[in-house]
């Protein structure tokens, strides 16, 4: 069987484009309703679908300002800069949580890359291969002050379960939590990509830099290239894609804040939700709400925020490959 990838291009006429197709994959993930997410129809923790909407907004515009050619010049330019002026822009505007850190994680080395072979006035045409290959010099060249920006980056945010991954402590020198990080850091000259090495046995964003995306590329070609029509704002399918996701891999933020045991629970009932037959059935649709009423009721603990931007991520990737 032939590789789907050798086929796959895109072809975009500016930034602003890619920019675009990052916030509308953003957008489809947080319309559409899934289990334990803040949805159109479900506040969760005082925050609403609206506030959402209105994150993306200002990740969306900040995106395009820092792109400017000015600050292109400037020697703060970089993607650990950027990365923490996003989690700034998030965490400064109401309603003031961290929200969106790991969909500003996971978008971030594309847009760079993206702005790499643009700035280098590639043919406009850029295959399957050649961007990934961006992607992974993108991340294959962060510097020790990426990750300085980075733990700054974490700080603000107030990620949850940093501190005791699983429930148990982390075991690594490079805590984000410690005053010290910094120093650490240019001590032992740890780029950013050394420091996500550190989380990527158990958190799949961190492991999304230390593989250059394979999860996200393969679950893409696997799962979502064969389907016949492009996801668009399908909600059935973006809703499947959420829950096949959560089904194929434990959440990494669930995992962090309650332990594997617990993790593994709901990765085993999102399988039992596609067996099922997930939203074509009516018992899909049953084992659908009796998730979402257990996640619910942990009060933002059984979150599965990871999955949701994992979600956005192929997401991005369907729409600039679009067929």
């Amino acid at each position: 069987m032939k590789n789907p990838s050798e086929h796959l291009s895109f072809q975009l006429e500016s930034l602003e484009e890619f920019i675009n197709i990052i916030y509308d994959a953003g957008l489809q993930e947080v319309s559409t309703p899934k289990p334990g997410n803040v949805g159109p129809s479900q506040i969760i923790d005082g925050v609403s679908y609206q506030d959402y909407c209105h994150i993306l907004q200002l990740l969306k515009k900040f995106n395009s300002k820092y792109f400017d050619k000015k600050n292109i010049s400037s020697p703060d330019f970089s993607i650990g800069n950027f990365i923490f002026q996003s989690v700034h822009t998030m965490v400064s505007n109401p309603p003031y949580k961290n929200l969106l850190l790991g969909h500003i994680l996971l978008y971030s080395p594309l847009i760079f890359a993206f702005d790499l072979l643009f700035r280098n006035d590639i043919p406009k045409k850029v295959n399957w291969n050649k961007f990934w290959n961006t992607v992974e010099h993108v991340i294959a060249t962060t510097t020790p002050q990426d990750g300085i920006w980075l733990s700054k980056a974490i700080q603000i945010s107030n990620a949850g379960g940093i501190k005791t991954p699983g429930n148990k402590p982390l075991v690594s020198k490079y805590d984000f939590t410690k005053s010290s990080i910094e120093t650490i850091i240019i001590e032992d000259q740890k780029t950013m990509k050394d420091l996500f090495q550190e989380s990527a046995d158990f958190d799949m964003i961190s492991a999304q830099y230390c593989t250059n995306y394979e999860f996200c590329r393969n679950f893409y070609l696997q799962s979502v290239f064969p389907i016949q029509n492009p996801l668009n704002s399908q909600e059935k399918d973006v809703k499947n894609l959420f829950l096949q996701i959560l089904a194929t891999v434990p959440d990494s933020l669930i995992f962090r804040k309650n332990g594997t045991i617990c993790a593994r629970d709901i990765q085993n009932r999102a399988k039992v939700i596609i067996k099922a037959g997930g939203i074509t059935t009516q018992a899909g649709l049953l084992k659908i709400k009796e998730l979402n009423q257990k996640m619910l009721e942990s009060k933002g603990k059984l979150n599965p925020g990871t999955t949701a931007d994992l979600t956005a991520c192929v997401l991005i990737i369907e729409q600039l490959f679009n067929r």
